[in-house]
């Protein structure tokens, strides 16, 4: 299964986010979905697989909400040691000569695609010299614009 992120100019290029031996936009342009307006970045978040793309040292799954969603986390007394799923709307396909192809009649399913348990909880509006390896995150890289996240 792949989980697409959503595109976010200014963040990771799809062509740098791989699934096995596709990257993402591989994998976008053979299903014909791939739109070079719309695809220029990735907001990988979650941020779950550590093959999807080229890790500093340390690095380790994480996920980040802001402004309003972190407050209703907040509300909700989520704190380290509870657990967070994520799933999204999937459907099958099929490695034809021609690359991936949807399988015809395959029904878009929701999926449980991953979870992480909470360790630690941050805030992006203060510098972590202790994360180097979450730089790359996409809520730590518009940390100016947002107030909080995990």
């Amino acid at each position: 299964m792949v989980s697409m992120p959503i595109p976010e100019p200014g963040q990771r290029g799809y062509d740098t986010i791989r699934n096995g031996n596709l990257t993402l936009r591989d994998v976008l342009e053979q299903l014909g979905s791939y739109q070079p307006n719309k695809h220029r970045g990735a907001h990988l978040d979650p941020d779950l697989d550590p093959d999807a793309c080229d890790r500093a040292p340390g690095w380790l799954p994480c996920f980040g909400q802001c402004d309003a969603a972190q407050s209703h986390l907040r509300n909700q007394h989520v704190s380290a040691g509870d657990v967070i799923l994520f799933f999204g709307a999937f459907r099958e396909t099929i490695t034809t000569a021609d690359g991936l192809r949807w399988k015809r009649g395959s029904p878009k399913r929701h999926v449980l695609f991953g979870y992480l348990e909470i360790g630690r909880i941050v805030d992006v509006d203060v510098e972590h010299a202790d994360l180097p390896w979450a730089e790359g995150h996409p809520r730590r890289a518009t940390r100016r614009a947002t107030r909080g996240c995990f």
